[in-house]
């Protein structure tokens, strides 16, 4: 069940609007159609059968059919949910997981959503009181694009849905198109429409129908509780729960494995449950370069009995996919990955196993990031340096300079060598904002100044000055619940939601289950883990699952050989910096658009800027579609 949408409207509603909406989402749910009128409200749904397939068909009701439901997602203990809810006397009429959301309504109120293990978007008309109620998963796995003006509320799994409604004003955003730069994606709530926004993980918005809204936050990461018990045996014993919820489904499930010790663990603890039904997926790529894992993915597949199947992508194929990835996204990622990424699903899709089980958050919430572990460092300096304290200064220096020493990338395009201009900048930006935690901001590609690109759409938008504040005193917690908010909702979750269900493939996330990530902050309140080894609490469990040479391998993930697929892009598309989207709408100058298509890098780091600036060029072709 993989896309929603829906208006609520103060007139009296164009049903032609909803539909057209529902067709443009067909990609996520080509299964079926659910659809649900009102004089001045229409929903609609796209269905991809996963669970009950015979019977799990929406907009599902309530026993006195004054609630009417619409779910994007999976609740991955409906079962246990469902046998509370019968011995308290309701009364089931499918075997969906999405019903218990109805009747667990009926029982707590909003207060529902604290209840549901899984990922999802929910959209909830309650006939009493004359309401809708949009709620989203904890994680973020699940989107929910928000638009209103002063006729109509307008929400939907995707962006291009909005548009498809033919209600709305197109009005780029400037604010998102600078992040866009400095991000490579844009973050949460923004997008790159001034109206259009997402609503926040773990939260929940009612709309009237006079078009008032409220929001509310249902939970957040950093109230875990403090967790005293071994490291190993709680994570093993976690990790192994999820292992037997996230394969619960009626069709058949699948593993992207890239070789690394993530996306293995997810495929042993799924393999434990499932046997050897499973099907293991993975990219290579053409003469076998360095960062080519098949032949790794194909021994951790033998090891766990599992059926293999690789794709081999090059050039030629990267390029010729490349304007329909950049659209696929829905929101504009700058991603090179993105296409192996696509690849594992359309796969998958083809051999006829429409879930897909990946192992996305392991970094993010076990330090695999040298770059979120230098930002600890220097938020442990960052008050002695506030106070002045050159010793401080000194140490921070010392570390931005040996970072760049060792970083080959910087020694050939570098212009700060050891980083001094760095080094002042960060300097300077802890003391004008002591509350920020130096987060990006640790990045080169992050700090440079882009302004230098910009046309007239930017030209009177202030420079950017990012802050990075987290009203949490634990700087580990703080991180880890920044990088999340951040890296991995934007580019990992969505990137991973919108390439799978361009295929009609759900993609489910094992390793940011909630309540291992609660687990995860429990033991981190307790004893700090960020100078241990990094990605420690999952390869503890994972080693006594998993053959030892693999712990060996250095991380790779499904990264492409960089420079030749760029420079191919640039040869094939570059001249669309000279008279295209970005042009036109006044993104860029005209004087920055020759450079572009000649092969512009970031000034700082040599980074090919023009890679960004055309996943943006193709991405904006869906506006004007």
């Amino acid at each position: 069940m993989c896309g929603i949408c829906g208006v609520i409207s103060n007139k009296k509603l164009e049903r032609n609007s909803v539909l057209a909406m529902s067709r443009s989402m067909f990609h996520r749910g080509p299964d079926g159609e659910g659809t649900y009128f009102e004089d001045n409200l229409g929903i609609a749904m796209r269905r991809l059968s996963i669970i009950d397939l015979s019977g799990g068909w929406q907009p599902i009701y309530s026993e006195d059919r004054s609630l009417i439901l619409f779910m994007n997602g999976e609740i991955y203990n409906y079962i246990e949910l469902r046998n509370e809810l019968k011995q308290k006397g309701h009364f089931f009429s499918t075997n969906s997981d999405a019903e218990v959301i109805v009747h667990l309504y009926e029982d707590y109120g909003c207060d529902c959503f604290s209840y549901l293990r899984g990922m999802f978007a929910i959209a909830l008309w309650d006939t009493k009181q004359k309401q809708l109620i949009l709620a989203r998963d904890r994680m973020g796995e699940k989107p929910l694009y928000l638009y209103r003006d002063g006729q109509n509320f307008i929400f939907a799994s995707e962006l291009r849905t909005i548009l498809a409604s033919g209600l709305i004003e197109k009005n780029i955003s400037a604010k998102a198109v600078d992040m866009f730069f400095h991000f490579q994606y844009i973050p949460e709530p923004y997008t790159i429409l001034d109206k259009v926004r997402k609503l926040p993980p773990a939260s929940y918005i009612v709309v009237k129908q006079n078009l008032s809204e409220s929001e509310f936050v249902y939970w957040r990461m950093e109230d875990a509780p403090l967790l005293s018990a071994d490291p190993y045996e709680m994570m093993s014993e976690k990790l192994n729960e999820v292992g037997k919820l996230i394969i619960r489904s009626d069709v058949p499930v699948g593993v992207a494995l890239s070789g690394g010790i993530d996306s293995s663990l997810v495929a042993a603890l799924a393999s434990r449950q499932y046997g050897n039904q499973m099907h293991a997926f993975t990219v290579g790529y053409e003469n076998r370069p360095a960062t080519d894992e098949r032949n790794v993915a194909k021994r951790i597949a033998d090891y766990l009995g599992m059926a293999f199947h690789e794709i081999e992508l090059n050039a030629r194929s990267f390029i010729q996919a490349f304007p329909s990835v950049c659209q696929a996204c829905d929101d504009p990622i700058a991603d090179i990955s993105a296409f192996g990424y696509y690849s594992v699903s359309k796969a998958a899709k083809e051999m006829n196993v429409p879930v897909l089980l990946q192992g996305q958050g392991g970094d993010e919430l076990a330090w695999g990031y040298k770059w979120v572990r230098d930002s600890y460092k220097l938020s442990q300096l960052k008050h002695s340096i506030c106070a002045g304290n050159l010793s401080a200064q000194m140490k921070l220096f010392g570390l931005i300079a040996k970072e760049r020493i060792n970083n080959p990338r910087i020694r050939k395009y570098g212009k700060d060598f050891l980083g001094l201009s760095k080094s002042f900048r960060l300097i300077q930006g802890m003391k004008k904002s002591p509350n920020a935690i130096p987060f990006y901001s640790v990045l080169d590609n992050f700090e440079s100044d882009y302004s230098f690109l910009y046309g007239d759409l930017l030209k009177d938008y202030p420079k950017s000055d990012f802050k990075f504040e987290c009203n949490v005193d634990n700087i580990s917690i703080a991180l880890t619940k920044l990088i999340c908010e951040t890296y991995l909702l934007e580019n990992g979750i969505a990137q991973g939601d919108r390439l799978s269900m361009a295929n009609s493939v759900e993609l489910r996330l094992p390793l940011i289950d909630y309540q291992l990530v609660e687990t995860i902050v429990g033991l981190r309140k307790n004893c700090d883990d960020i100078t241990d080894k990094p990605k420690k609490l999952f390869t503890n469990v994972a080693e006594r699952m998993l053959p030892e040479w693999l712990f060996a391998i250095p991380k790779k993930g499904f990264t492409p050989p960089v420079e030749l697929w760029s420079n191919e892009l640039l040869r094939v598309y570059g001249e669309r910096f000279l008279d295209g989207n970005l042009i036109k709408l006044g993104i860029i100058n005209e004087k920055t658009s020759k450079r572009l298509a000649h092969g512009l890098r970031s000034p700082s780091i040599g980074f090919p800027l023009f890679f960004n600036a055309l996943v943006l060029e193709f991405y904006l072709d869906t506006l004007s579609n």
